[in-house]
């Protein structure tokens, strides 16, 4: 994925230790080739004027590239129901992750990296921004973008009087885009640290359900990611 400085027609742009950057949007002579190579199922989205994405890169709140959602919307935080191993690319305040799913055969155990569910967040973007998105992710070569299953946690508020109250926890199932890494591009490039690295995972603190907590061990892309070198 390159970023490129600042020019005309961008999607979106952000600005790092005082420079500016841009996500182009190509040009219209471009548009049908572009939609036809990064999003093959054009005619299918198009059938629908928005669709739910999963976020966990630098496209997420507080993180350098969130502009190019200025027009979408952020509908809850979320979390994969799959496991994945999550790794950064090192570019210092332009770092970004990649989500590689675990369990593929073609993506192999690199330094003991734990394979873990992913923490993000839920978008409701329009179809021509999911256009965008797979333009950038270059949707097919770098990644693919396939529809998962994704864990919402909530709360319910099961009983109150006066100043007791009892409150259950539970998830529901929702399903969205998300955008995986292809192991073809990918797994070659994995170093022990150099130009890639495993991102923090956490442990959560979490309500227990039936003795166990809903969700004990995730990975997050956080701020803290772009400091880490």
């Amino acid at each position: 994925m390159l970023w490129r400085k600042k020019e005309t027609n961008p999607v979106g742009d952000f600005t790092v230790d005082g420079v500016s950057y841009a996500i182009v949007r190509p040009p219209k002579s471009w548009l049908s080739v572009v939609k036809a190579e990064h999003t093959p199922d054009l005619v299918k989205l198009e059938q629908r004027t928005q669709h739910l994405v999963f976020v966990y890169d630098q496209f997420q709140r507080k993180h350098y590239a969130n502009k190019c959602l200025d027009n979408s919307k952020f509908e809850c935080i979320g979390f994969t129901l799959n496991l994945f191993q999550l790794w950064r690319k090192n570019l210092g305040k332009v770092s970004y992750p990649i989500a590689l799913r675990g369990g593929d055969p073609d993506v192999p155990d690199f330094y003991g990296i734990q394979k873990l569910r992913i923490r993000g967040e839920l978008w409701n973007v329009s179809t021509p921004e999911l256009i965008e998105l797979d333009n950038i992710k270059a949707n097919g070569l770098h990644y693919v973008r396939e529809k998962v299953r994704l864990l919402i946690p909530y709360r319910r508020m099961v009983y109150r009087r006066g100043n007791l109250t009892a409150i259950e926890t539970h998830t529901t199932a929702v399903r969205a885009w998300m955008y995986v890494g292809l192991p073809a591009f990918w797994v070659n490039q994995l170093d022990g640290g150099f130009a890639f690295k495993p991102v923090r995972h956490f442990e959560a603190n979490t309500p227990m359900v039936n003795g166990e907590a809903l969700l004990k061990h995730y990975y997050q892309f956080t701020p803290l990611e772009y400091q880490d070198f």
